[in-house]
């Protein structure tokens, strides 16, 4: 797992051109926006490396939620402080590639209990190949069923919680309207799909303010 903060300075090399008048005061503020926006990013980096998501608290909760998943307890863990802790409900978070819903629940479940509206936007192309629902799902004591399809057993899983799914492929997704404050990635399994996302999600991250987690970044097979 990866994660990155957003951060799009501002050129400030122009501050050399502001030299009084209207002009110069411009340049100046802008030269200061810059200043702020670095001092917040570093602020920023310095929570991420203290990992605050490792606390008692944080490890206590993890072990509330049940429902298949791939993540690892530390990974849920990050996602259900991401959503609780770190999101100020500025922009959605949107889940890319959530399979049965596991993370879906981890981000819904941090949402729900920060007080914030807006559901957790997931989406998949909700396909399980035996292999799959054998040591994912059936492995979580889910009842086996017959075909490819997980979609009515993902909403049944996450009927209780502020969800919107979107079962569609990935690379012809539409991003929803309004900035993105987190954006989680398990569906990179292509060199299309990993610009597709690029090219669809990125430009609506909140600049300066957004979180990019990244699944399987160093897995041998992923692009």
């Amino acid at each position: 797992m990866l994660y990155q903060l957003s951060y799009t300075p501002r050129p400030c090399a122009r501050l050399r051109y502001a030299v009084g008048g209207i002009k110069g005061a411009f340049h100046l503020t802008h030269w200061f926006q810059v200043r702020d926006e670095a001092r917040a990013c570093g602020k920023a980096r310095a929570l991420f490396d203290s990992a605050p998501w490792t606390g008692p608290d944080i490890r206590e909760t993890a072990t509330a939620i049940e429902g298949p998943t791939m993540l690892s307890r530390a990974e849920q863990a990050f996602y259900f402080w991401l959503a609780r802790d770190w999101a100020r409900d500025a922009g959605a978070i949107v889940d890319l590639g959530c399979f049965a819903g596991g993370s879906t629940a981890w981000l819904a479940e941090g949402r729900r209990q920060a007080g914030h509206c807006r559901p957790v936007l997931a989406g998949d192309r909700f396909t399980a190949p035996p292999e799959v629902r054998a040591q994912v799902l059936y492995a979580a004591d889910i009842a086996p069923f017959e075909g490819t399809d997980p979609l009515a057993l993902v909403r049944r899983l996450l009927a209780r919680r502020p969800v919107t799914l979107v079962p569609d492929e990935i690379r012809s997704a539409v991003r929803p309207g309004g900035p993105i404050e987190i954006l989680t990635i398990d569906a990179v399994k292509a060199i299309d799909t990993a610009d597709a996302i690029a090219g669809t999600f990125f430009p609506a991250l909140l600049p300066g303010g957004a979180v990019v987690v990244q699944q399987d970044r160093f897995h041998w097979r992923q692009p």
